[in-house]
């Protein structure tokens, strides 16, 4: 496999891992939100509804936040497999066995 392709792919996946961080803890302050769990974090206070002069809006987070995910999700998996592949010809084994 190329290096400049293997590099790449790395740097894709861990741009991924990066757009996937801020989703993943929004679901875990979510979750520990659905546990009766209190605290500045976890009630997430700067994600109100008023953003705007008049206060009638949606907040643009959550919306933002899965975005990332999906962002975040396709890098990581279209890096994936060229991280676990061994040798140079990782890929047309693969091919081969998908054939039969």
């Amino acid at each position: 496999m190329n290096k400049a392709i293997k590099k790449e792919k790395k740097f894709e996946f861990i741009l991924g891992l990066f757009f996937l961080i801020p989703p993943f803890l929004g679901v875990c302050f979510f979750l520990l939100s659905l546990c009766d769990v209190s605290g500045h974090f976890v009630n997430m206070y700067d994600l109100s509804g008023q953003w705007d002069k008049h206060g009638d809006s949606t907040p643009p987070a959550p919306i933002y936040l899965g975005l990332m995910a999906i962002a975040g999700a396709l890098l990581v998996k279209n890096s994936l497999r060229y991280l676990l592949s061994q040798d140079d010809n990782a890929e047309n084994t693969i091919d081969k066995q998908e054939m039969k």
